[in-house]
């Protein structure tokens, strides 16, 4: 990974991180649904892309790679906000309480 260049090492960064913290939060709501086929199913993607995401992320700090880092940082928030805001759309029927 080191041959490549600092852009592309970026961009591995971030597609990485944003689909691990995407998962491990889709990985959450299915845990707590008891949904277990989906639940391991998406605990392995999120082990792999952990994997990849952090020997990156770790791999950039020890380098200095300051745009890299920022990278992996902004794209767990998104993962995150992704994940979030469409579960939310996905149950919105579900949620509306229409009331008597």
């Amino acid at each position: 990974m080191e041959d490549l260049p600092i852009w592309v090492q970026t961009l591995l960064v971030l597609v990485s991180s944003f689909l691990f913290i995407y998962l491990k939060t889709i990985n959450l709501f299915h845990v707590v649904d008891r949904n277990v086929t989906k639940a391991v199913l998406s605990g392995i993607l999120v082990g792999l892309l952990w994997l990849i995401s952090m020997s990156l992320g770790v791999n950039a700090i020890l380098k200095g790679h300051i745009i890299t880092v920022v990278a992996h940082i902004i794209a767990g928030a998104l993962g995150t906000y992704t994940a979030i805001t469409l579960d939310k759309k996905k149950n919105y029927e579900k949620d509306i309480d229409l009331g008597p």
